[in-house]
């Protein structure tokens, strides 16, 4: 558990996925509630024969003590869809080895700073944005958002929604 809360402190990435199940409008779990599941939380759950390593299933509380599950592998974390990877410190301005040679949870394929794409539907609105920051698998193509892209993204979809009501017709 002391890996698994030591990895979380230092990077998470999202799937796109992971990102839109977050942002639902019965949901919109929080970066900060992701941490606090797993900073205080427990494993409830172990899964050795799991094909992408060994992992567990963690059983953390966000804001107002709503339930948030997360699994958590030797190589990262997920949390209601989400994974986390070790950061190591810069050399040289270049990323360590490990940081260089990360994996796709998906494929396996190696994964390279990059852009991509992100889109998603709400309140009758489509927002579409073309190149954020992103990990992104050169083998699947397959992109990881890290936490302060996230964020921003969250706070869009929040703008929209507050301008959609504002635009909605009346009755």
């Amino acid at each position: 558990m002391a890996r698994v809360r030591l990895a979380s402190g230092r990077r998470r990435l999202y799937l796109p996925h992971a990102l839109r199940q977050m942002a639902r409008p019965d949901r919109m779990i929080t970066p900060a509630e992701v941490r606090m599941a797993i900073d205080c939380g427990s494993v409830i759950e172990d899964y050795p024969e799991d094909p992408r390593g060994h992992s567990c299933l963690i059983l953390g509380f966000g804001e107002s003590s709503r339930p948030i599950h997360c699994l958590c592998s030797k190589r990262g974390l997920s949390c209601h869809h989400y994974r986390v990877y070790p950061r190591r410190a810069r050399v040289d301005g270049r990323f360590p080895q490990e940081e260089r040679e990360m994996k796709c949870v998906h494929c396996r394929g190696e994964m390279r700073r990059g852009a991509a794409p992100f889109h998603i539907d709400r309140k009758n609105c489509h927002v579409l944005l073309d190149s954020i920051p992103a990990w992104v698998c050169e083998q699947c193509g397959e992109p990881y958002f890290e936490e302060r892209e996230v964020e921003s993204i969250q706070d869009l979809i929040r703008s929209v929604e507050q301008k959609a009501i504002a635009l909605a017709p009346t009755a």
